[in-house]
């Protein structure tokens, strides 16, 4: 499976997997240093595709990569954001981080 293929196939993975939350929503699905990025965006039910610290969002994560492993795609490593709960999450561990690397407080 070559890197087209393997969009295609992650993009109508998520898509059908959002019509079982009777979502119909665009996924977008690009490679990018040779590692699949995905994202679903904000609905009335993402909290659900994310779950209790993201375990859900893991779980699709982990599934999409085993399906691409199945289908001997080229690209095998997946990452997926819903929401952009990823996004959101390093920007709130941010802070922390910047205090530790200047060893001080941030006020």
């Amino acid at each position: 499976m070559d890197q087209i293929e393997t969009v295609e196939f992650v993009k109508k993975y998520l898509e059908d997997l959002l019509t079982f939350f009777d979502l119909n929503l665009e996924v977008s699905v690009k490679i990018e240093d040779g590692i699949v990025v995905a994202s679903i965006p904000h609905s009335e039910r993402s909290s659900i595709l994310i779950g209790r610290n993201a375990e859900t969002l893991r779980s699709i994560q982990n599934l999409l990569s085993t399906a691409l492993h199945h289908k001997a795609a080229s690209t095998v490593r997946v990452n997926l954001d819903i929401a952009d709960y990823k996004k959101a999450a390093r920007w709130k561990k941010l802070p922390k981080r910047a205090r530790g690397w200047i060893g001080g407080s941030l006020d």
